[in-house]
C-alpha cells in the first residue's frame, strides 16, 4: 500500500511540475503567467527534493526568510525553464522582441561554438541565434538512463529535445562520438551550442578551475575544437528578471588563446553570472560532484 501511495504521489507531482503548470504558458499572456508562477513558487513546495538539495549546498547556509526567498526563486527558475518548452511551441520569434533583452556582443557572422551552464531559461537563446541567420545545433548527453521509471519526466525531456531542434533549426548532436558531428555541423555553417557544467565523472577529460570559492573540473573539448577549427568561441547566459519575467541574454566573445586560458575565461564569466543571480543555476544539487577530483587519466 505504501508503494502504491508513493507511486501515485510521484505521478501527481510529475503531472503538475512537468506538464500542467508549464503548460499554462500556452494559455496565458506571459506577464500574467509569470506572476502566477512567482505567486505559486513562493507558496507551494514545488520541486521540493531538488530545492532542498540545492539549499544544502549553499555556503554559508541560509535560514529563515532568506532561505524561503532563495528557495522560491530557485523553484521559479525550474518552472520557467520547463514552461519555455510550451511557450516556444506556441510563440513566434516576435516574442523575443517583447520579452528578451540582449546585452554584450553580437553573435559571430561565421560558424561558432557557444558555451553556457545549466543556468536560467536558455531555450530562447537558440531562437535568437537562428533568427540572426545561422542554425544552432545543441550538444546533449543521452538522457534516457537518468529518468528510470519516471515516464512523465522522460516524455517531458523528449518534448524539450524536439523543441530544441525546432528552435535551433538543426538536429541535436549527442555526445559519445559527437566530435565528428560537431566538426561536420561547423563545416556546414551551423553554430554549435553546449553546456559545460558536467560533473567530471561524466567527461572523458577535464581541467581544474576555481569555481564558487573552491575548485571544480570542467571539460575543455569544445574549446579545444574551436581552436583547432579556428572558429569563434562565445559564452552566454540567459537568466530573467525575477519581478517582470523579462529574459536577460548576455553574450561574451572569448578571446583567442590556449584552451586552458579560454576555459578559465568561460568559467569566470559564467561564475560571474551565477554570482549575480545564484538561484538561477540549476546544478546546485550536484555541486559536490563538480568538486570531486576526476579519476586517473581524465586530466
Amino acid at each position: 500500500m505504501d508503494n502504491v501511495r508513493r507511486r501515485l504521489a510521484a505521478f501527481i507531482r510529475d503531472t503538475l511540475e512537468w506538464w500542467l503548470l508549464p503548460g499554462l504558458a500556452v494559455l496565458l499572456p506571459w506577464p500574467l503567467c509569470f506572476r502566477a508562477y512567482a505567486w505559486l513558487c513562493a507558496r507551494q513546495p514545488l520541486f521540493e527534493e531538488k530545492t532542498r538539495a540545492a539549499l544544502a549546498q549553499l555556503e554559508p547556509p541560509l535560514a529563515g526568510d532568506a532561505a524561503r526567498r532563495w528557495a522560491a526563486h530557485f523553484r521559479l527558475v525550474q518552472l520557467v525553464d520547463r514552461a519555455d518548452t510550451f511557450l516556444a511551441l506556441s510563440r513566434g520569434d516576435r516574442w523575443l522582441d517583447r520579452h528578451v533583452r540582449r546585452h554584450g556582443d553580437d553573435w559571430p557572422t561565421v560558424p561558432f561554438i557557444a558555451l553556457s551552464f545549466h543556468y536560467g531559461a536558455g531555450l530562447w537563446c537558440l531562437r535568437d541565434i537562428a533568427r540572426s541567420g545561422r542554425r544552432a545545433a545543441f550538444l546533449s548527453i543521452r538522457f534516457e538512463r537518468f529518468f528510470g521509471g519516471a515516464w512523465l519526466q522522460y516524455r517531458g525531456a523528449c518534448l524539450r529535445i524536439r523543441e530544441v531542434e525546432r528552435a535551433g533549426r538543426a538536429p541535436v548532436i549527442y555526445t559519445g562520438g559527437g566530435r565528428q558531428a560537431v566538426r561536420e555541423a561547423l563545416e556546414a555553417g551551423t553554430a554549435v551550442v553546449g553546456l559545460i557544467d558536467v560533473p567530471a565523472a561524466l567527461s572523458k577529460q577535464v581541467i581544474e578551475q576555481p569555481f564558487l570559492g573552491a575548485v571544480a573540473w570542467f571539460p575543455p573539448g569544445l574549446i579545444a575544437l574551436a581552436g583547432e577549427l579556428r572558429v569563434p568561441l562565445v559564452a552566454y547566459a540567459m537568466g530573467f528578471d525575477p519581478v517582470s519575467g523579462k529574459r536577460e541574454l548576455v553574450v561574451r566573445r572569448i578571446a583567442e588563446g590556449a584552451p586552458a586560458a579560454q576555459l578559465a575565461e568561460v568559467v569566470g564569466f559564467l561564475e560571474q553570472e551565477i554570482g549575480r543571480n545564484p538561484p538561477a543555476w540549476h546544478n546546485w544539487p550536484e555541486l559536490r560532484a563538480f568538486r570531486t577530483p576526476p579519476a586517473s587519466g581524465q586530466t
